[in-house]
């Protein structure tokens, strides 16, 4: 096993490798067997600052999210096209206040999406495209 510090400047993220959830948070230390370390520590890499926009989680999370909370969106303003696009096995998702914009193609290829929360001020559908 591997202890990992994320840093505080870091989204909350969700990683699946080989059919595990690894959910990290700014500022936690996280201890993952060392095999995926690796992996975390790139996706650490990727992920967009606070207020910035989230692109293709799907890349890392290899389709197989069934569920995105408000709470895992915290911080982010923007879901950029193609945010989730091929997360298959997406079947709900809660859009936080915080997000102002959703773009093109951002829950493409979602087939088992059957749920989205919208908060009272809906964010922005820059693409029609984007579900």
């Amino acid at each position: 096993m591997k202890t990992i510090q994320i840093p505080t400047n870091c989204n909350p993220y969700i990683v699946v490798i080989n059919n595990h959830v690894y959910v990290y948070k700014a500022g936690e230390t996280i201890e993952v067997p060392d095999e995926v370390a690796e992996a975390i520590e790139d996706a650490i890499e990727l992920v967009p600052k606070p207020g910035r926009c989230l692109g293709r989680l799907a890349q890392l999370a290899e389709g197989s999210l069934t569920e995105i909370t408000a709470e895992d969106l915290e911080g982010i303003s923007t879901l950029s096209s193609c945010a989730f696009y091929g997360c298959v096995g997406l079947a709900k998702v809660t859009i936080p206040n915080g997000i102002k914009t959703i773009t093109g193609n951002a829950f493409g290829y979602c087939w088992r999406l059957e749920s989205v929360t919208l908060p009272e001020t809906p964010p922005t559908l820059a693409n029609v495209n984007a579900f």
